[in-house]
């Protein structure tokens, strides 16, 4: 019979669900996938959290048709959840709410890798909502950069795009900088006539920081227009996310041209101007990878690991009950 495994891949925009079947020979088919709102903890709350993943999961049973079979294993690649204290909470809420599936946490940039690559062996880079970097050698040592949260970290992420969208945006109304047409293109989005009024928009906003995010594609239409200020800001983004895979390339020693390079996050998928920008900027710094593997379904790689990896229990000692997620 068919094992029943589940994969999650949650960040600051929304929560993907798979299930899959593992038959005796280890093959792996999705039976069942949906779509919920946000789940990374620091984001929403850890009660917002675990409804999102909850309703996805319930969501996927139904697609897949098999609401009542049981899960017995689950990788969680979660942004916002890659330490322990954040796992331990998330744990304590699963297993109150009787969950006994054997379950693995990861952060979403190991799901970025397990998505790209069948052995996870690389650098995986990640831009959506926040940013973030891992690395995995061959001697199974790894690394990360970035991943430190939109109050001191996410440099090259949508809420960083955003941010420094409003900060042109501020400084054109001033007078203080150069004229560009994210004013028009904000004052548009937000159903604004004058800078005053942004403060009271984004202010009173029930998610400040997604809603700035949301201007990140701002700055791909006005840089499309060869806009000054939108082109500078790309940039700087490609700039700083440059950092994050120069640094793991550096600690792990990878060969600095024909490493392994996946690239995942909505800025990197859609955005081929970034992509572009990122690649020149790693040409700089004398690095060249193989062709970058563009990861648009994350999800992919929680679904393999929760197949393939030893789980984890929900005690944390590596072994878990069986069971069953309700």
């Amino acid at each position: 019979m068919a094992r029943r495994v589940l994969g999650i891949d949650g960040g600051g925009s929304k929560t993907d669900a798979w299930i899959g079947e593992v038959d005796d020979r280890g093959a792996l088919t999705v039976v069942g996938r949906a779509a919920g709102p946000p789940s990374n903890p620091r984001a929403v709350g850890f009660e917002a959290s675990e409804k999102a993943i909850t309703e996805s999961i319930d969501a996927a049973r139904r697609a897949s048709r098999i609401e009542g079979a049981p899960i017995e294993s689950v990788c969680l690649a979660l942004a916002g959840a890659g330490r322990a204290s954040e796992q331990d909470e998330l744990r304590a809420r699963f297993a109150a709410a009787g969950w006994t599936a054997r379950i693995r946490f990861v952060h979403d940039g190991w799901a970025a890798l397990a998505s790209a690559f069948d052995d996870p062996i690389g650098v995986a880079l990640i831009a959506g909502t926040g940013s973030l970097a891992f690395a995995r050698d061959r001697s199974s040592r790894e690394a990360r950069a970035g991943g430190w949260g939109y109050w001191f970290g996410d440099e090259g992420s949508g809420f960083d795009l955003g941010r420094q969208t409003l900060r042109a945006v501020s400084r054109a109304v001033d007078g203080r900088g150069p004229a560009t047409s994210l004013v028009q293109l904000v004052f548009e989005q937000f159903g604004i006539r004058e800078g005053s009024q942004l403060v009271e928009v984004l202010y009173k906003a029930e998610s400040p920081r997604g809603r700035i995010a949301t201007l990140a594609p701002l700055v791909f239409a006005a840089a499309d227009q060869s806009d000054g200020p939108a082109l500078a800001i790309l940039d700087d983004a490609a700039a700083a996310l440059s950092e994050h895979v120069v640094a793991l390339v550096e600690r792990l020693a990878f060969p600095r041209v024909g490493f392994p390079l996946a690239l995942a996050g909505g800025l990197l998928i859609h955005g081929s101007t970034l992509r572009a920008r990122l690649l020149d900027a790693l040409a700089a710094r004398g690095l060249m990878p193989a062709a970058p593997f563009v990861v648009r379904e994350p999800v992919v790689g929680a679904l393999r690991i929760a197949s393939r990896e030893p789980p984890v229990g929900l005690a944390g000692d590596g072994g878990g009950a069986d069971g069953a997620v309700p």
